[in-house]
């Protein structure tokens, strides 16, 4: 529910009341007063507030204990009746505070990237799309490529275009802000029709408790992705079937993109591979299921 703008009044007739990613004190108090009139109440969470602001020092303001925000997140899983997550480390974190947990997949609607036309360019597109990353070995390996090669071109979509393509012919650039429509967002990944992506995570427990997104949405889009050798890749990217790995260092990235450039016939036969894994075991279709039935358990 939308916890800071909606009413007590709101709450008037209703079975169950979702809470997604909240951390505001009137959406505790939404909280407690659900508890109080016996609502059934889920709460729902793909980001690892437990370990953020220890390990992003930008959010140790918002998100240690003490802190309101914090706290608040932490009293919603306490009193919600059941809480809903995406990946085993952050599970991990919530059982001890939860009084039920369910874990889900995470999926993507398949229906928002239309297939693309196949056609007989002759330039290879790779690029990025998301939040900046502090792993920056992925996007010096980009502009590597780019300053030696003239068969590619970048396409970035991000809040900002990466300081480090300041030395890359702006004319073979292609920079999309970030959206956060998503239908616009899957409109525009898929209208600019990138062959490879790249996908930095850090080896942090915040990172590695993050949903697999990208690998869903690279895939989605008919792209191929270069994934850091790190979770949450690990154990949804089978290495050289649906996507490639790359070690801490430009040498890796750059090694493992080129090869996807040289090598079409094999791009194609790993997009395919992982569009198949997508849809069968993270499509939305495959997951509503498994969504519906965790409605009906948290209905009690």
């Amino acid at each position: 529910m939308l916890d800071e703008r909606a009413t007590i009044a709101d709450l008037a007739d209703v079975d169950l009341v979702i809470f997604s990613r909240t951390r505001s004190a009137h959406g505790a108090i939404l909280m407690r007063e659900c508890k109080k009139n016996n609502i059934r109440t889920l709460y729902m969470l793909d980001d690892n507030w437990f370990w953020l602001g220890r390990e992003w020092d930008e959010y140790a303001d918002i998100f240690t204990p003490g802190k309101p925000p914090y706290e608040h997140f932490l009293d919603c899983v306490r009193d919600a009746d059941t809480t809903v997550t995406y990946s085993a480390p952050l599970a991990q974190d919530l059982r001890p505070h939860a009084n039920a947990l369910i874990v889900l997949p995470t999926n993507v609607n398949l229906s928002l990237f239309p297939p693309r036309v196949a056609t007989n360019k002759h330039v290879t597109t790779i690029g990025y799309v998301g939040s900046l990353r502090k792993n920056m070995m992925a996007f010096d390996a980009l502009v590597d490529i780019a300053t030696k090669r003239d068969d590619i071109n970048l396409f970035v979509m991000s809040n900002s275009l990466p300081p480090e393509f300041a030395d890359v012919d702006p004319t073979r650039i292609q920079f999309e802000p970030y959206q956060f429509n998503y239908e616009g967002y899957a409109a525009t990944v898929t209208r600019a029709a990138p062959d490879i992506l790249v996908a930095p995570v850090g080896r942090s427990r915040f990172e590695e408790s993050k949903c697999p997104n990208k690998f869903l949405e690279i895939t989605a889009c008919g792209a191929v992705g270069v994934y850091t050798r790190a979770e949450p890749y690990l154990s949804h990217v089978v290495e050289g079937e649906t996507g490639l790995f790359a070690d801490d260092n430009v040498v890796s990235w750059t090694n493992a993109i080129n090869q996807l450039i040289d090598s079409p016939t094999r791009r194609r036969q790993l997009s395919e591979q992982a569009y198949q894994q997508v849809s069968r075991e993270y499509s939305t279709t495959a997951v509503l299921p498994k969504f519906m039935e965790m409605l009906l358990k948290a209905l009690g």
